[in-house]
Formats: C-alpha cells, structure tokens, sequence
C-alpha cells in the first residue's frame, strides 16, 4: 500500500497553477486509482513525476497513461506503461517515473494517469 496525491485540479502553465491536493490511498484491494486531464498540446511523454506519500509493502504499481472512455473512466488502452515495485519508490518526496517507451499525446484528447496496484505472486 502507498498514498499518491494528485492534485484536485491539475496546476497547468496556463491555469496559474493553482490546485488543491487530494489524498488517495491505493492498495491491491482497491485496484486503481487515476486523475484525468486535457493535454493542451500535442507532445510527446516520457516521463511523469508523481507524490509519493506513506508507502509499505513489496507490491508492485503499474503506471499509465490512458485514453477515456465517453464517461470518462480510464479505457484500458494505454499510451505510455511501466510497471515498477514500490520499494523503489521514495516516501514523502517526488518520484519520476521514466516510461520504457516515449508516447504521443495529441491537443484535446482527455487522458487518464493511472496507477494500478497488483501483487506478483511468483
């Protein structure tokens, strides 16, 4: 289990930046969890940097970037993966997390950052 932040509303260059933070745990018991955006431009990703909170445990996360659904759910159809344990992760500090693979993001297509929780039962 770790907790994420993300932000209520993403602090955008041309938004002012201005957000207020929201807490979320994510575990293997509640899946997923994600925050959508609009990308502005098109752009090309290749790495993200998210918050990392209070972590434990050995599982492993995997973070997307997803197209939505019409209700705006994460499609399952990912852009950029990469699946990482959370031992690597650092607690309390921004974490950037580098995408094996760059991908392509085109201007004003909604867009969900996933992160998925599951064990690796070996």
């Amino acid at each position: 289990m770790y907790q994420s932040y993300f932000p209520g509303k993403l602090a955008l260059p041309s938004s002012g930046g201005n957000y207020t933070s929201v807490e979320r745990t994510l575990s293997v018991a509640s899946n997923y969890l994600g925050i959508g955006f609009i990308a502005e431009e098109t752009f090309s990703v290749k790495k993200i940097a998210l918050w990392i909170g209070a972590k434990s445990g050995t599982d492993n996360i995997t973070v997307t970037i997803e197209t939505t659904a019409s209700n705006g759910s994460p499609s399952g159809t990912a852009i950029v993966s990469e699946t990482i344990g959370v031992g690597s992760l650092t607690a309390n500090a921004w974490n950037e997390i580098t995408f094996t693979t760059a991908g392509t993001l085109t201007r004003g297509t909604r867009y969900a950052i996933k992160l998925t929780a599951y064990r690796d039962w070996e």
